[in-house]
């Protein structure tokens, strides 16, 4: 690591890679004393910061300090993997615990994640006991602010700053940790170990101005919000690459070892193995305004949950006139439970999906340019108790203001938009109760490759008033069941680590899911699951308004697996008309056989991928209401349960009531 003011010297300096050695460096920490290859090594315990002119690193010992600390060694100012080999102008630091726990219970809530921090802030300013560089170089660096740092690391494992529960500003920064070659063996992005800067606590508020923060290792974070902790960006930069995965690592949805995404979503876990921000925690709220956002896979931006415990959720997460881009497999945004999401003039660009849904809201609109926008915790609302009924508040009802912002950068009106390559919008697994909501507000544009809404058995709203979208497949909306149900869990195999990486997981009975996908030829009506046909009582409803919509919405859910069919509900409402296809489907994926596995998950992109024949199962209903000026401009024969024109609503297609309970509508014959 490097500290000082900056300059152009030290920022190319910052953008060099050095090798890191994962095997070797696992021996650093203090815990792993009852690692089994540790018990064979001599143990040299470094007992307070010692200075070097040189210092050999020796393969045969493991370097540690006392119980209750951690070791860094600096080479040259730089943050540098203990690792055999003969440095020059060592510093060994000894800091001490920081006795940091957030959200994720860490080894049971038995013990705290190793973290290491540069700087460690609390409400008092900053703890330079538990901070590397507080006794050996503070400039720029103070009790409120940190202004015109560079930061280089190159550890997994190691941070720049972690802000608890105490208001701090950083400014001009150029932080840089290159552990490229962390191979995810010490690191957890559910916990923040190895985040580049971690904000946390409802007294945590921080900004970050005009700075750039990158990193590089696999589920290595730049920034990290927990435990009701406040971000916001501003004109700044933020970027993840991810790394190569460790040997041997089967991709799984335990939090304890998750360093990639479980490729069930659809993703390719070897190129896309890094989030770039991640909020847990109740009513924790991150801000981005005039920012770049990106990873090179998995996620630019996420909200998310520990699994099991008590309820989680409220987050609220606000992006103002900013560029969301990941490059390879993975998606722009995650929603989980019952959090918020709202983004203004936005430009979203991505290579599988734009937003996951897992129960939470999403608002797409457009931002003007002087507009403020009030940033609020969403901490009204009682996490014990919730009314579904009404689903904005269920989603949380604004609380504490946190700041007010602006966008500088911002010309007229921007609208927001997403540009997909596969899907723009994916919701799944979420409970009877909860509700995925999607508002897209006027002037938003949104271009997929397949459908724009890829729903799966869940209960989901979507408003559409005034938008631009455009499916080259010609799918708006694609309800299915969910690919989980093909692949399935793979109960038999056990796996995980020879020795325990921080010694809360050893040769644990691993959850994962099977690598093998197979669906029978033909379409679902012919390999249908015995059970798998009924009301699961989850609805999908869809409102247009105020455009000319073009593409088909289908209804194919209710074949495989334990939940049954989704009820479609589609309103043409006032000032818009849809010419497409309207109806009850069965589906086949395209690709029907393929297999993951090895540290390969190219092959789970077929995920989703489907095409759909006009099919009633008796329980895919779907219902169409047209009112208030709005039309449907039939164009191929269509299965519903109802059509509804009303209020000057107008159909373009001809309606036959067939015996089964079913209605079929065709186009005018020319």
């Amino acid at each position: 690591m490097i500290l000082n003011r900056k300059s152009p010297v030290l920022i190319q300096k910052s953008l060099l890679f050095f090798l890191l050695i994962i095997t070797s460096f696992v021996p650093v920490f203090a815990e792993d004393a009852n690692n089994n290859l540790q018990s064979t090594l001599e143990t040299v315990i470094i007992n307070s910061t010692s200075t070097f002119e040189q210092y050999q690193i020796e393969q045969d010992k493991l370097y540690k300090a006392p119980e209750g600390f951690y070791l860094t060694m600096l080479v040259d100012g730089t943050e540098t993997p203990i690792v055999p080999g003969t440095y020059s102008n060592v510093q060994m630091v000894v800091t001490k615990d920081t006795e940091f726990m957030g959200s994720y219970p860490w080894n049971g809530s038995t013990t705290t994640p190793p973290f290491r921090t540069a700087y460690y802030i609390d409400e008092k300013g900053l703890n330079e006991q538990k901070s590397v560089f507080s006794t050996l170089n503070k400039e720029g660096v103070d009790a409120s602010e940190a202004n015109g740092i560079s930061i280089n690391g190159e550890s997994g494992d190691f941070s720049s700053f972690i802000v608890d529960n105490a208001k701090y500003s950083i400014n001009d920064a150029s932080i840089i940790l290159n552990g490229k070659n962390a191979d995810g063996s010490n690191t957890n992005d559910f916990a923040g170990l190895g985040s580049a800067i971690t904000v946390s606590g409802d007294n945590g508020l921080l900004f970050i101005n005009n700075s750039e923060i990158k990193t590089e290792g696999v589920g290595k974070l730049a920034l990290f919000v927990d435990e009701g902790g406040s971000l916001v960006v501003d004109n700044s930069t933020i970027s993840s690459e991810g790394g190569q995965v460790y040997e041997g690592y089967i991709s799984n949805a335990d939090q304890d070892i998750m360093v990639t995404p479980p490729w069930v979503l659809g993703l390719d876990g070897a190129v896309g193995n890094a989030r770039t921000s991640n909020i847990m925690g109740n009513y924790s709220t991150a801000t981005y305004v005039d920012s770049e956002i990106s990873a090179k896979g998995w996620a630019a931006l996420s909200t998310d949950s520990r699994v099991g415990g008590d309820p989680q959720g409220w987050m609220h997460l606000t992006v103002i006139n900013s560029d969301i881009n990941v490059d390879k497999s993975g998606y722009g945004v995650y929603d989980i439970v019952n959090c918020q999401q709202d983004y203004y003039g936005v430009r979203m660009d991505v290579d599988t999906i734009g937003i996951i849904l897992c129960g939470g809201l999403v608002n797409l609109d457009s931002y003007t340019e002087g507009t403020s926008v009030d940033i609020y915790k969403l901490n009204k609302t009682d996490i014990s108790t919730r009314d579904t009924s009404d689903r904005t508040k269920a989603f949380g009802i604004p609380g504490d203001l946190v700041t007010t912002v602006k966008s500088q950068k911002a010309s007229g009106v921007v609208p927001s938009s997403i540009k997909s390559k596969n899907f723009g919008f994916e919701c799944h697994s979420n409970s009877n109760n909860d509700w995925n909501v999607i508002n897209i507000k006027k002037g938003t544009s949104i271009e997929t490759g397949d459908a724009v809404f890829l729903i799966k058995k869940v209960n989901t709203e979507i408003n559409i008033d005034a938008a631009d979208i455009k499916s080259d497949s010609n799918v708006l909306v694609q309800i299915m069941d969910n690919d989980d149900d093909y692949v399935g869990l793979d109960t038999e195999t056990i796996w995980g680590p020879e020795e325990p990486f921080y010694g809360h997981y050893n040769k644990k009975h691993m959850l994962t899911f099977n690598s093998k996908f197979h669906e029978a030829e033909g379409f679902s009506s012919s390999f249908t699951a015995e059970g798998a046909t009924f009301d699961s009582g989850w609805v999908c409803n869809t409102s247009l308004t105020n455009g000319d919509y073009k593409g088909d919405m289908w209804n194919s859910s209710g074949y495989v697996g334990r939940n049954g069919a989704t009820t479609m509900n589609i309103t043409i409402d006032k000032g818009a008309s849809l010419t497409g296809l309207i109806s009850a489907g069965e589906f086949s994926h395209l690709v029907k056989d393929f297999e993951v596995g090895d540290g390969d998950w190219s092959a789970a992109d077929n995920l989703g991928h489907v095409k759909n024949q006009v099919h009633w199962n008796g329980c895919n209903n779907v219902n169409v209401t047209i009112k208030d000026g709005g039309k449907w401009i039939v164009t191929s024969s269509c299965l519903v349960s109802s059509v509804n024109v009303e209020d000057g609503g107008e159909l373009v297609g001809t309606i036959e009531n067939n015996k089964d309970g079913s209605i079929t509508v065709s186009p005018i014959s020319e």
